[in-house]
């Protein structure tokens, strides 16, 4: 099997994890169960993961993660910029900020999972 391949696959598998550990975090967002099945359903995990080499690999937004800079989720819109219902971005922004320390923590885990891996899928 091909790498890049098998990094999809990975990817694919971590945000499936991903989601199912949001939805569990936050069990009354509904929103979440939506975007997860969108994501399994209607979206080519090749076009999620190339979206995410694109919003997450930049020099700044890199660099935001590595702070764990908290505007990297609310004055930063690289994971939003394909939404077009400002509502909902907004909505996603006070999650971040309502979210307790411990929830910030996961979700900063994911995250950088999520770097590393559209970086090893870059670069093969």
């Amino acid at each position: 099997m091909d790498n890049k391949i098998k990094i999809v696959e990975i990817f694919q598998n971590n945000l499936n994890d991903f989601f199912e550990t949001l939805i569990e975090q936050y069990p009354t967002e509904t929103d979440l169960v939506l975007v997860k099945t969108f994501f399994n359903h209607f979206c080519s995990p090749v076009e999620i993961i190339e979206y995410f080499c694109k919003n997450l690999l930049t020099t700044d937004v890199k660099l935001m993660l590595e702070k764990e800079d908290e505007n990297f989720f609310l004055q930063n819109n690289s994971l939003f910029s394909d939404i077009q219902n400002q509502q909902k971005v907004f909505h996603f922004k006070n999650l971040w900020k309502n979210s307790n320390s411990q929830q910030k923590v996961m979700i900063w885990q994911w995250i950088k999972k999520f770097k590393r891996i559209a970086e090893l899928y870059k670069n093969n």
